[in-house]
């Protein structure tokens, strides 16, 4: 458990003052802190959304509006969308897993399949430069110029290009080979 990036993360800052590493005011100011704030926004907002019912109201849409052919292309979408904004492991699986059950049951859809396009979605735009993990690559650029083209082609990535490779693939059924 200590291995853990977040106490890793803790411990080295902690030890860089002691070191004397670099300037802190300096680093402060290189960090991208609306972009941080953004994140935690997010992810607040959205666990909001999961305690006020969330889950059950994206449950009864996709059972009644959705083809069951295109339920686990639309979680993929989702999954895609939410994570675009926030981070996947942490907040958008543990927010879309407990449809996979009602969805699974009422549709006779494959639970793998549907476990399978909610992570996969959540991976497609996770390095988003709105995301944890994208705006975390983002910082670690030192050229701001470089910031900047990274940025543009982040988003036109990670929003477009693998979402859509994602939702051709789960509808070609390629997530639902393997059953419980």
């Amino acid at each position: 458990k200590f291995c853990q990036p977040q106490c890793i993360m803790i411990v080295c800052a902690a030890l860089a003052p002691f070191l004397k590493l670099g300037d802190q005011r300096d680093t402060l100011k290189r960090l991208p802190m609306n972009t941080f704030i953004m994140i935690a926004g997010m992810s607040f907002l959205i666990g909001i959304a999961s305690e006020a019912g969330l889950v059950d109201e994206i449950s009864n849409m996709l059972s009644n509006n959705v083809p069951i052919f295109l339920v686990g292309p639309a979680l993929l979408l989702l999954a895609a969308f939410l994570t675009f904004f926030s981070r996947a492991l942490t907040v958008v699986c543990p927010l879309m897993y407990p449809l996979v059950p009602g969805l699974s049951e009422s549709l006779g859809l494959n639970p793998v399949m549907l476990i399978s396009c909610i992570y996969i979605g959540a991976m497609c735009s996770a390095l988003s430069p709105f995301s944890t993990g994208g705006s975390m690559l983002v910082a670690a650029c030192a050229d701001i110029e470089t910031k900047d083209y990274l940025s543009k082609k982040m988003v036109i990535v990670s929003a477009v290009y693998i979402p859509l490779l994602g939702v051709l693939m789960a509808a070609s059924g390629l997530f639902g080979f393997f059953r419980l």
